[in-house]
Parts: structure tokens; C-alpha cells; sequence
């Protein structure tokens, strides 16, 4: 588990320090802060060494290098490694580094930097070992249009581990070619990560997810939670088209002899459901799924949650029950746990729950003072007392 937090020269962050973390942290503050951020920052470090999931996340976050093409059209031209760095003043092949580093593993740090390489180094991340007749032309291709002996790539070491990707890797036809080719294991990271978005998932994701705790004390959990927001008796999944992927989530409603799609009760339950899920069903060493992320790995020995903007379609009344929720399956899975949030509401849900649990509570407040981000924590002992002058939200 993540106990303090020192980022140097990422993203909004000239030089952040988070004095401590918890085992359920929250972070809040206004619009533009650096929530996001400070969230990736802890991705980051927790994947490990692994250039591509920094690369790809470049690309998912459409931070691409934008060029003038002859016609006077717009092409993209690779990832903008420059964007994950502070003050990069779109300079896309300049030098920077970026440090994360928990301060009480300070070995373990993580550098992400550019730095120019040999063009025929770039050749030991890509095994050409059992590729096909079209891989191997297309690695062909690749070569010759790098007509350069040096270019730059994105480094990450964290420990002992480094890691790495050159820029000609991520351009476009090649990205694609990259993601499907055979690549030598860099790192070795342990970490089960989890990232919840602000939306909700797929219907069919849901059914997957519910599939795996039926008749399991989780689904228990699960229902009793969804029960404080309707009078729900099952939740079921029936196939809506011949392909057994496309499935619907179904709800028994007591004193409703006719179950209701879930997509008709409102994005509130969907997300709660989502999110219960997601502790239950990815957390579970004898039964893990998984959901589609960048920077998921399947070990069991440290488990992260990432839930962006929490409160997001869920009614003030129940954020407690789900913060009692989050709590109870944290200390039960051993998951250290980030959320962001904007409502004073989901703040004061958080502040009377973490005083229930042993679990430490953090609550982490970004602002901006003299044109620098500072976080202020507030440990459990000091949330009890905090109040809206304390905290800014919006």
C-alpha cells in the first residue's frame, strides 16, 4: 500500500507532495486542480515499468502529436510522450523527467523520461520470433521510414526495472502493428488495478461480472447494497440478440410480478451495481475477471481501485451506503482505494463513514497557491472537524 506520495514534474504538478495516503482515500478540489492527474500519477506508479500502457493510455486520451499534412489537412503523428510532463510547451522531442515516488519505498521510484536511442535498439523491445509473412514486411516498413541513426523514446525504470518505447512504435499503422506483435516481458508488475470511469459499462460487461458471484456470499453484498436505492428481490440476465454476448441486466422489483430492465431504472443503480461489481467480482483472488484496462495485471499481491467522480448519477441519500460499501470491501479484499469527487454531498458521506471502520479514511484537498498545486490532508482524526470552508469542490 501507497503511504505518502512525492510527483515531480508531471502533468499540472511542478512538485506535489501528498503526505499520506490511506486505505480509502478521496480527492476533491475545483475544476482543472489536478484531480485527474494525481489520479494517473498513481497509475503510473503502481504499473510499474511499462512504456506501452503510457503510450497507449496517450492515444486514449487522444494526446497525439497533431501535423500540418501537405494537403492542408490535419494528420496525427505518433504519441505526444511531452504531454504526460509539466510545462512541455509543445516541444514533442525535447528532454524531461518525470518522478513518482513513494517516500517510504523511496528504491522503488518511478522515472519516466525521453532520451534519444539508436535506431536498431529499438528492434530489442519487438521479438520477430513465429511473427507472419505480414508482420515481419511490416516490420520491414518500419525500418525504412526511420531514415535517422537516433530517435527519441519514453523511458520508464521504476526499482530495478526499466522499460521503454520509441516514438516510430507509436505512429499510427505501426501502433496497431506494435499492440499485435509478440513483445518481450520488461516488467514483471504484481498489482491487480482497476479503473472505473465516470460513465457506466456495457450492459453485457455487467452480466459477465454478475455471473461470477451468483450463489456467492458477494452476491449477498451486493444486493444488500443495491436495496438501499430500490426493492430489489433478484438481478437476472437474459440474451437480447442470438449473439450470447449481447445481454440485458433484469431486475425483480418486490410487489412487480414483471421484472424491468435496469437500463429503466436510471444511471444511479447502474452505477452502484458497476461498482459493487467491481470490488466484488476483480478482487477476489479465487475468482477474478478482470475488466478491459490499460493498466490492469492479473497478480494478487497489492490491489488497486480507481473510481473517478464517484457521485456521478447517484442520488446524495445513497453515497453513504455505497462509501459504507467501498469501505467494508476494501478492508475485506486488501485494496487501497482512490476516488475523485465534486459534491460537498459525497464528502460528507465520506467524512461520517470513515469514522465506522479501522480502515483509514484520507481525504486529500488540491489547490492552487501561488501558481502551485498543494494537497492538504485530512486524516480520520481530523476529518470529523472539517467543514465547507475547508473544502473546495467546485
Amino acid at each position: 500500500m501507497i503511504r505518502q506520495l512525492s510527483i515531480s514534474n508531471f502533468r499540472a504538478f511542478d512538485d506535489l507532495s501528498v503526505s499520506q495516503l490511506g486505505r480509502v482515500n478521496l480527492i476533491v478540489g475545483k475544476n482543472n486542480v489536478g484531480k485527474t492527474a494525481l489520479m494517473e500519477a498513481i497509475q503510473f506508479y503502481v504499473r510499474g515499468a511499462d512504456a506501452s500502457a503510457l503510450s497507449q493510455y496517450l492515444f486514449e486520451k487522444d494526446e497525439i502529436i497533431i501535423l500540418n499534412s501537405p494537403n492542408g489537412e490535419f494528420d496525427t503523428y505518433g504519441a505526444n510522450f511531452a504531454a504526460l510532463f509539466h510545462n512541455y510547451k509543445r516541444n514533442f522531442f525535447g528532454s524531461y523527467l518525470v518522478e513518482i515516488t513513494d517516500n517510504y519505498r523511496p528504491q522503488d521510484s518511478l522515472r519516466v523520461y525521453t532520451e534519444n536511442v539508436p535506431v536498431q535498439r529499438r528492434t530489442t523491445v519487438i521479438d520477430d520470433e513465429g511473427l507472419s509473412s505480414y508482420q515481419r514486411s511490416a516490420l520491414e516498413e518500419l525500418n525504412k521510414r526511420i531514415d535517422s541513426t537516433n530517435e527519441v523514446a519514453l523511458f520508464v525504470d521504476k526499482g530495478a526495472k526499466s522499460d521503454y518505447i520509441a516514438f516510430s512504435d507509436t505512429i499510427d499503422r505501426q501502433e496497431r502493428y506494435r499492440r499485435a506483435a509478440p513483445r518481450k516481458a520488461l516488467s514483471d508488475n504484481d498489482a491487480n488495478i482497476m479503473n472505473i470511469q465516470s460513465g457506466t459499462i456495457s450492459q453485457s460487461e455487467i452480466a459477465r461480472y454478475w455471473d461470477t458471484i451468483t450463489l456467492r456470499d458477494s452476491e449477498k453484498r451486493v444486493l444488500e447494497l443495491v436495496r438501499e436505492i430500490a426493492p430489489v428481490e433478484r438481478i437476472t440476465s437474459i440474451q437480447r440478440t442470438s449473439r450470447r454476448s449481447d445481454r440485458i441486466i433484469l431486475l425483480k422489483l418486490e410487489n412487480h410480478d414483471q421484472p424491468i430492465p435496469l437500463k429503466s431504472m436510471g444511471e444511479g443503480i447502474s452505477r452502484v451495481i458497476q461498482i459493487a461489481l467491481t470490488l466484488e467480482s476483480n478482487f477476489d483472488k479465487d475468482n477474478q475477471m478482470g475488466m478491459t484496462s490499460i493498466f490492469q495485471s492479473h497478480g494478487d499481491t497489492q490491489n488497486y481501485l480507481f473510481i473517478d467522480e464517484l457521485e456521478n448519477g447517484i442520488h446524495f441519500a445513497a453515497l453513504k451506503g455505497v462509501w459504507e460499501f467501498i469501505f467494508k470491501i476494501a478492508e475485506l479484499r486488501n485494496i487501497q482505494v482512490f476516488v475523485t469527487s465534486h459534491s460537498w454531498d459525497c464528502i460528507e458521506a465520506f467524512q461520517q463513514v470513515s469514522q465506522q471502520f479501522d480502515s483509514s479514511g484520507v481525504l486529500i484537498s488540491l489547490k492552487d497557491k501561488k501558481n502551485r498545486k498543494v494537497a492538504t490532508v485530512f486524516s480520520e482524526d481530523e476529518l470529523r472537524f472539517i467543514s465547507k470552508n475547508d473544502i473546495e469542490v467546485r
